[in-house]
């Protein structure tokens, strides 16, 4: 902070900066030749000022305020509230598989202390609706059941909201200036705002966030998980909060914006390699952002899902109307289903076994997962080594270890009892 406070006393004293009327960062009253500095415009403009002088982009009065007036965007190390996070590209893993709201995802921070960072992202519009409003995603976190798949569920938990203005809500004592021109407000005083005359599109209703233990965000962006950025964040609510809902299409997937600012930060704003991320994304829009719609193709699809469902339970059941162990099952992989494709995929294509039935539970093994371990067996004198298979994601109680044995015929030893087994290796 001194270095860049040093920097900008140096550029308020040269020529061409001194006849400019609007740059006025740095202020010193005249009868008073000790006193402090006063900052009397945003920090982040001047900040990148410095940036686009640096890059030989602007080194003029006039190539100043251009820069400012277009909204300026530039990588910093510097984490703070106000900034923004674009999803990483550089990172060892995806987002394909497991949560797809964060891949290429736009995300401003809010909040960032010693104690807890907070963010919402703000490229994740959908057409689902909580008292009246339409919200954006902001994240997983207290999102309160409102994006659960094809809006069939809810949570026992009231969803966190909040809303962004490019504007200050004059008397909301929850308004508060996270970035030049860019203001939090609490979700009441947002419906307070209305009866003064606000209207909702100065919103930008947000439902769920994401938050960080302290230093847990650091080591991410040492990851390359995110790339961080300072960007005009007002300009930017205010381009998005104007796009138009065509309902006819599907809801924005994001991806434009966030290759929008990946290029103005000089980076690759359509990588390669992360195309089926992409698509994973779309599916999860698609089944956790879209409004449910109720037409000929939702019902025909609903119907189709119970008429599986029914055949289902007439193939396990006997005579008795009982489940019947042994029954084996194949998963479907036929559109439109695609009940695995966002959550548990180890279920896609996958082939289940019936091996037990308690009480209401039904017990089910996946027979063709294997892993990559190894346990060594002995039957009798004999010792086999044998591949450990992943049967499932929940773990059997009444089994030793979890670990469940199945045998094309008797093993010795009593019922329950468990073989000898040697330590299990990668």
């Amino acid at each position: 902070i001194l270095r860049l406070l040093r920097t900008a006393c140096a550029l308020t004293a040269a020529p061409a900066l001194r006849r400019s009327r609007k740059l006025a960062l740095l202020s010193t009253p005249a009868d008073d030749d000790e006193a402090p500095p006063e900052i009397s415009e945003d920090f982040r403009d001047f900040r990148a000022r410095l940036i686009a002088r640096t890059k030989g982009e602007g080194l003029t009065e006039a190539g100043d305020e251009k820069a400012v007036a277009e909204g300026w965007a530039y990588e910093t190390p510097l984490l703070e509230a106000g900034c923004l996070l674009l999803g990483g590209t550089e990172q060892d893993f995806g987002f394909g598989l497991r949560q797809q709201y964060f891949h290429k995802c736009v995300l401003l921070l809010t909040q960032h202390d010693e104690f807890f960072t907070r963010g919402v992202i703000v490229n994740r519009p959908s057409r689902r609706t909580v008292k009246g409003w339409t919200v954006w995603c902001g994240g997983d976190v207290e999102e309160g059941g409102v994006f659960a798949p094809n809006g069939g569920a809810s949570s026992d938990r009231p969803p966190a909201l909040e809303c962004l203005s490019t504007i200050k809500i004059e008397g909301a004592a929850s308004c508060t200036e996270v970035n030049k021109d860019l203001y939090t407000t609490s979700f009441e005083d947002a419906n307070k705002a209305l009866d003064r005359g606000y209207q909702k599109s100065d919103f930008m209703c947000l439902c769920g966030y994401a938050g960080w233990a302290p230093k847990q965000l650091d080591g991410e962006v040492e990851r390359s998980s995110w790339h961080v950025a300072s960007v005009d964040g007002g300009t930017l609510v205010k381009d998005l909060l104007a796009r138009d809902d065509d309902e006819d299409l599907p809801v924005d997937d994001g991806l434009g914006t966030w290759a929008s600012l990946m290029r103005r930060l000089g980076k690759d704003p359509a990588p390669s390699g992360f195309e089926f991320d992409d698509e994973m994304l779309r599916a999860w829009i698609a089944a956790r952002l879209d409004a449910p719609k109720v037409d000929v193709s939702a019902l025909a699809d609903a119907a189709r899902r119970k008429q599986r469902e029914e055949t289902y339970l007439e193939s396990i059941l006997d005579d008795n109307g009982e489940v019947t162990p042994g029954v084996v099952f194949t998963c479907q992989a036929l559109a439109p289903a695609a009940d695995f494709l966002l959550e548990r995929q180890f279920l896609h294509k996958s082939v289940v076994q019936v091996i037990a039935v308690q009480q209401d539970t039904v017990i089910m093994c996946c027979l063709n997962r294997p892993t990559s371990r190894r346990v060594a067996l002995k039957l009798g004198d004999a010792e086999r080594v044998k591949t450990v298979a992943f049967g499932g994601d929940v773990q059997v109680r009444s089994a030793q270890g979890g670990v469940v044995w199945l045998s094309r015929g008797p093993l010795p030893g009593g019922a329950g009892e468990r073989l000898p087994a040697g330590g299990l290796e990668e």
